[in-house]
């Protein structure tokens, strides 16, 4: 099974995010966008887990956001990876709140590590496509420039959750398996 940890957005902010999404398909951009009902925020991708693992990785969630008490977020400017010549990814930044999530994520690694090793620095984002190809890209650049300083909202994150992934043809199918409270 494919697993991950998250935290889920708001409907507000999804909404947002979603109108947000709707500038760029205006334009011939060869991106393929994350489905709105899909969005969140990553805290770990733990990829193929054999099941017989699950108690294990439950235990060390549990464990990491025991650690952490309900903090506020808000998300806003809008930027990518890679550099002008080469957009691989369109992603939203955590603004407020940044700092807790990098140490939830390097929590949830270090309690985690045995499953999947981390070897970055936690960049806090939210994924919302990933860029196929180079087509347009001058107007993809100023598409991207003009919604840096949107606002998507704040939202107060209480919770993450341990989330299953499965791949179709239509894109991921995610499904919740375990919702872990902050604070324990």
């Amino acid at each position: 099974m494919r697993l991950f940890v998250a935290i889920e957005i708001t409907n507000e902010i999804r909404n947002r995010i979603d109108e947000a999404m709707r500038q760029f398909g205006t334009n011939d951009f060869d991106i393929k966008f994350v489905d709105p009902v899909n969005l969140h925020l990553t805290v770990k991708f733990l990829g193929e887990v054999h099941e017989d693992k699950l108690h294990d990785i439950e235990n060390g969630i549990s464990e990491s956001v025991k650690k952490f008490e309900p903090f506020v977020i808000s998300l806003g400017k809008m930027g990518y990876f890679g550099n002008p010549d080469h957009i691989r990814v369109i992603w939203i930044d955590v603004m407020e709140g940044r700092e807790t999530i990098s140490e939830m994520i390097r929590e949830v690694d270090t309690n985690l590590k045995h499953i999947r090793q981390e070897n970055h620095k936690p960049s806090p984002h939210l994924t919302i496509g990933r860029v196929k190809s180079g087509r347009n890209r001058e107007k993809l650049l100023e598409t991207i420039d003009s919604l840096a300083d949107v606002k998507f909202g704040e939202m107060n994150v209480d919770c993450v959750k341990l989330k299953s992934s499965n791949l179709e043809k239509s894109g991921p199918i995610y499904r919740d398996v375990k919702q872990f409270s902050l604070g324990g």
